[in-house]
């Protein structure tokens, strides 16, 4: 009994051991010899190999090798499930690698895992998509995750109405129109065109609308701006001053301003826009806003207001600058945030839009609120 219980434990020895040995030439060094051995520290072990995995993924993403990268999250998320930073960037690489079938698996089987983490989870999901500009499946998730919110949580309106001229999605029934019929209004705007037979119509039935807070008051004037109407657009937005912030106001006001008016004023509504301590939503939402525009901006006043550690204000106003032509100073906001700007990577163009912003949103921190602005500019082929 003494001899099998010896053998027995040498066996054991031995086994963990070499356990141990081949664990330290994978490079898990963190992993000590008395985990492999004592079997309740077992429990130590894959989230070691975890944290392992995700080292080198994140040495193959810095060096743009996807496939190593997805190979280690893989393992990663395999090895430790609870890894949820592992499953998420996972997901977001199958998206960009356009695996879009694996990325929704992942995320949909986050979503039921982590219930209490099902808004992040979504809001990560919906980033992926928008970063991929795969705006049909993005249109849907924004339904959806209003519906799940009882129609109340009204930010899901901003990328519902920013889809809503996406080919295929000119008609909705996903929901009741006691839920949501001041909203379908809205999104009649939206899918419309000064050009269309019914635009009067459509005009007068958004206006007679009553926004009941800042969200939907913004989105009124800015639908109306994105259909090519600045007079509407400059009507919803008297009717709304009320609710609308002083910064939103002014960006308002001269978004709808006629082009020909005098470039004096222009200018003048340009810096009156700009809050005495502005922040970073307040550069994003300016760059943004002249997108959609067009209007004269001097680009030059947001570059020095800039704060040098605010990336993701600089790297919308990269966008900004590019679209506009303004190469020079585009070129002189990418170094700074660190980049090569010969790289032809950055050749962003108004007509390029759809293929370049996904493989740029990977490295540049391009906000949210420019990534919607760029929809409705980056009209695709076979939009109308």
């Amino acid at each position: 009994m003494v001899t099998a219980l010896l053998l027995a434990g040498g066996l054991h020895l031995v086994t963990t051991t070499t356990w141990w040995a081949i664990l330290q030439g994978q490079g898990l060094r963190e992993v000590r010899w008395s985990d492999c051995v004592w079997p309740p520290a077992w429990k130590n072990i894959d989230p070691a190999r975890g944290r392992h995995f995700q080292a080198l993924a994140a040495t193959a993403l810095a060096a743009g090798d996807y496939p190593t990268a997805i190979k280690a999250l893989s393992s990663a998320y395999a090895v430790d499930p609870s890894r949820e930073d592992s499953a998420l960037l996972l997901a977001r690489i199958m998206e960009f690698t356009r695996q879009y079938a694996e990325s929704e698996r992942i995320f949909s089987e986050l979503e039921m895992r982590l219930p209490h983490r099902r808004h992040h989870i979504a809001l990560v999901h919906h980033d992926a998509m928008l970063g991929s500009f795969r705006l049909g499946s993005l249109h849907e998730q924004a339904w959806e995750e209003w519906r799940l919110s009882g129609y109340r949580n009204h930010a899901w309106l901003i990328p519902l109405a920013y889809t809503a001229r996406e080919p295929g999605h000119q008609e909705d029934s996903h929901a009741s129109a006691d839920d949501t019929a001041d909203f379908n209004v809205l999104l009649q705007a939206a899918r419309a065109t000064v050009h269309e037979p019914a635009w009067d119509q459509i005009v007068e039935d958004t206006l007679k609308l009553a926004m009941p807070e800042p969200l939907l008051a913004r989105l009124r004037w800015e639908l109306l701006l994105i259909a090519g109407d600045r007079a509407a657009a400059r009507s919803a937005l008297n009717q709304d001053r009320a609710q609308l912030s002083a910064f939103e106001t002014a960006l308002a006001d001269w978004a709808t301003l006629e082009p020909d008016v005098s470039p004096l004023l222009m200018d003048y509504a340009w810096r009156e826009i700009i809050p005495f301590e502005p922040t970073p939503n307040h550069y994003d939402r300016m760059v943004a806003v002249a997108l959609l525009s067009g209007n004269p901006a001097s680009l030059r006043l947001l570059r020095i207001r800039i704060p040098p550690q605010d990336r993701s204000s600089l790297a919308a106003l990269w966008v900004l600058a590019r679209l506009r032509g303004e190469t020079r100073l585009a070129d002189h906001v990418l170094a700074d945030l660190g980049f090569d700007p010969p790289d032809p990577l950055f050749d962003l163009q108004p007509g390029n839009i759809r293929t370049r912003i996904p493989e740029i949103s990977l490295i540049l921190p391009i906000p949210r609120e420019t990534r919607y602005a760029l929809i409705p500019i980056s009209a695709a082929p076979t939009d109308s």
